[in-house]
């Protein structure tokens, strides 16, 4: 099989899988995409009510994430590096917490109120669904 149709393959699964945005069951936040983008480049620091968001992300090389880089930051994995190593040097900015499973992300955003992430899937339990990509 050549290169570019592993590629090309490669990309399809990333675009057909499906992404839910989740926050905490109370969190009344409205979100467009472009609001979880800004909150996941470290833009939008805090919800309506002026309460400090937390984002949480599995690991950069997660297909998950890879998918969610791509379909909604708009960004490759290398320049949302180097976006986050160009804030941190200047001290603008933390990149999301990382964590190792959808399931540690599932809990952690079911127990804090001001916490957001995206698992794959549509409807994951005990969490609320604000956007699917």
């Amino acid at each position: 099989m050549r290169l570019t149709t592993v590629i090309g393959l490669m990309l399809l699964s990333f675009g057909s899988q499906a992404l839910s945005v989740i926050v905490h069951p109370s969190n009344t936040a409205v979100l467009t995409k472009s609001d979880i983008a800004d909150i996941f480049l470290g833009k939008k620091l805090e919800f309506e009510n002026g309460e400090t968001i937390k984002p949480v992300s599995l690991g950069e090389e997660n297909e998950v994430t890879l998918n969610f880089v791509d379909s909604v930051l708009n960004k490759t994995p290398a320049q949302l590096k180097s976006y986050w190593a160009r804030l941190i040097f200047t001290g603008q900015g933390e990149p999301p917490v990382a964590v190792d499973s959808e399931q540690q992300l599932l809990e952690m955003v079911a127990s804090d109120p001001n916490a957001i992430g995206f698992v794959s899937g549509k409807s994951p339990g005990g969490v609320k669904v604000v956007a699917e990509f």
